[in-house]
């Protein structure tokens, strides 16, 4: 049986409390288990903060295009939107939720 990761879960639980309102994106179990479910979500979540017109949860050659650079000196303009600078912080939540589920 897996064992429950506390960062997962958390992970889990993020992911569908910040997107399951959004059509593209199907609510997950959140077990604290990472599978391809969590991973297939993490990747729709990015794939919708890109703008990804139809998210499929690969990440292919227009994800991996559209996602440009990110560094952990990334930080928001002072001319960006809110809704901009949200999507920057969802974007560096998506990838530690990744690494927490590698």
């Amino acid at each position: 049986m897996d064992q429950k990761d506390q960062m997962v879960l958390l992970t889990q639980q993020w992911l569908n409390g910040v997107y399951k309102d959004n059509i593209n994106y199907s609510v997950i179990i959140d077990d604290g288990v990472t599978g391809w479910a969590t991973i297939t979500a993490l990747t729709k979540a990015l794939q919708i903060e890109l703008g990804i017109s139809t998210p499929n949860g690969n990440f292919g050659p227009a994800t991996s295009a559209a996602f440009g650079s990110l560094s952990i000196n990334s930080q928001p303009q002072d001319n960006w939107s809110n809704s901009e600078i949200i999507s920057l912080q969802n974007k560096i939540f998506i990838l530690q939720g990744a690494l927490y589920c590698n």
